[in-house]
């Protein structure tokens, strides 16, 4: 019976042990890992520490992102531009469409003076006639020229201007001006031409030879460009 009894003492310490020694295998289990394993476990603690540690700046040209590097000029590039390259491996802003061509001003072709044929007078625009001029030196008929209320410039070049054009050397490009007033009143302002300006007065030998001045003429006078002489012929008018 004792012995039965410390049978049944000593049996559960016999529990206790067998736990025992469970817990001494598992641990067993756990420690006793190969050298190949153990150098597995320890490059990934390794691995995970440096990937959760913060990474250094990229210095130089390059940046990271996702894992690779971008050289910074490219990326630099693509922001100014606006869109990023399809070899860049991003998604962006498409490419903005080119500007517009803005259209060439066009300006108004400048009017070309057109030599008359031979000796005339063009006037831009009419106005009211107040008299003529004549001349025999081209034909012994005589050759007229109209004067018109306006200003008429004496030349040997063609103009766009009013213009009395004469083919003749002793006439300058520009000799001479006249000027016709509304009233009729004739003046003449010679333009310090080379071979000169001058007015002979009707029935009487005088004449007057302009230099840069200006005179009146009236009906009769002879007026005279260089070596071309015109009778001044004027329309009466009333009032």
């Amino acid at each position: 019976m004792e012995k039965e009894k410390g049978f049944g003492f000593d049996a559960a310490p016999a529990k206790d042990d067998f736990a025992s020694d469970n817990t001494s295998r598992a641990r067993n289990k756990t420690v006793m890992l190969t050298p190949e394993m153990t150098n597995q476990v320890r490059n990934r603690f390794q691995q995970d520490a440096v990937e959760s540690s913060p990474q250094p700046a990229v210095s130089g040209g390059a940046q990271s992102h996702g894992g690779f590097e971008t050289p910074r000029s490219s990326m630099s590039a693509t922001a100014s531009s606006g869109y990023v390259s399809a070899h860049s491996g991003y998604r962006g802003v498409s490419e903005p469409p080119p500007p517009a061509a803005v259209p060439r001003q066009s300006h108004a072709p400048v009017a070309q003076a057109t030599a008359p044929d031979g000796d005339a007078v063009v006037w831009v625009r009419e106005t009211p006639v107040v008299g003529f001029l004549v001349s025999y030196d081209s034909s012994p008929n005589g050759s007229v020229f109209e004067l018109r209320v306006g200003r008429l410039i004496v030349s040997n070049q063609p103009s766009t201007d009013n213009v009395l054009y004469l083919t003749d050397s002793t006439v300058s490009s520009s000799h001479a001006i006249i000027r016709v007033s509304q009233s009729g009143e004739i003046q003449v302002l010679d333009q310090l031409s080379e071979h000169g300006t001058s007015i002979k007065r009707f029935g009487s030998a005088e004449v007057v030879r302009l230099s840069g001045d200006k005179a009146s003429v009236e009906h009769g006078d002879t007026l005279s460009f260089g070596d071309r002489n015109f009778h001044v012929c004027t329309v009466p008018r009333e009032g």
